[in-house]
C-alpha cells in the first residue's frame, strides 16, 4: 500500500486513496490551482470536497462576515462563540482556519472578485464561481471566457417576488 510522500499538499498523510487504490489519479491533480469565488451554502461544500485533493493551491474569494444564517447552510458545526465574536469573523479566516489543518496550499483572499481585478485569475486550472448575484455572475462568466479560464458556474439565485411566492433568477448567454 502506497502513502503519499512527505512533499504532499496535505498536512498529515492521505491514507484513504492508498487503500482505495487510486492514488495514480491523485497524481493528475498535482499541479492544479483552484479558485472558488464565493464561501457560502455552495462554495463552502466545494471548498470542503477540492481541500481533500491533491491540488497545489486553493484560493478562496469572499469579503463577506460568516454570520448565523451562514451556519445552517455550510458543512460541520460552527461553534456559537465564532458566531458571536464581536466583530465576527470573514468566511475566508473562518473557512481558512479549518481547512488548512488538512490542507497546506489554501490562500484566502477576503475580497469580492470583479471586473476590475479578475484578470488575476487568469492562470488557474480552474475557477468554481459561487455566488448569488446573477450580473456579478454574467460578468465574470463573460471575462472568464474571453481570457480562456476554465470555469463551473454553480451560483443560484432565488428572490421572493411580489407576483408569485418564490421567483429563480435566471438570465440568458446569448450576449
Amino acid at each position: 500500500m502506497e502513502v503519499m510522500s512527505d512533499k504532499n499538499i496535505f498536512n498529515y498523510p492521505d491514507t484513504n486513496s492508498s487503500r482505495a487504490g487510486i492514488e495514480f489519479l491523485n497524481r493528475k491533480f498535482e499541479k492544479q490551482k483552484i479558485a472558488i469565488i464565493g464561501l457560502g451554502g455552495t462554495g463552502s461544500y466545494i471548498l470542503d470536497q477540492v481541500a481533500k485533493t491533491p491540488v497545489k493551491e486553493i484560493h478562496i474569494f469572499d469579503a463577506d462576515v460568516f454570520q448565523l444564517h451562514n451556519a445552517f447552510r455550510s458543512p460541520g458545526a460552527v461553534s456559537s462563540e465564532k458566531l458571536e465574536a464581536e466583530n465576527g469573523i470573514m468566511k475566508v479566516d473562518y473557512y481558512y482556519g479549518i481547512y488548512s489543518n488538512m490542507h497546506a496550499g489554501i490562500t484566502a483572499h477576503s475580497k469580492y472578485v470583479t471586473l476590475e481585478n479578475v484578470s488575476e485569475l487568469k492562470d488557474f486550472s480552474y475557477v468554481f464561481i459561487s455566488i448569488d448575484k446573477n450580473e456579478v455572475r454574467y460578468n465574470l462568466t463573460k471575462a472568464f471566457l474571453n481570457m480562456g479560464v476554465t470555469f463551473i458556474d454553480v451560483g443560484i439565485g432565488v428572490n421572493k417576488s411580489e407576483l408569485s411566492e418564490w421567483c429563480c433568477s435566471c438570465y440568458s448567454w446569448n450576449d
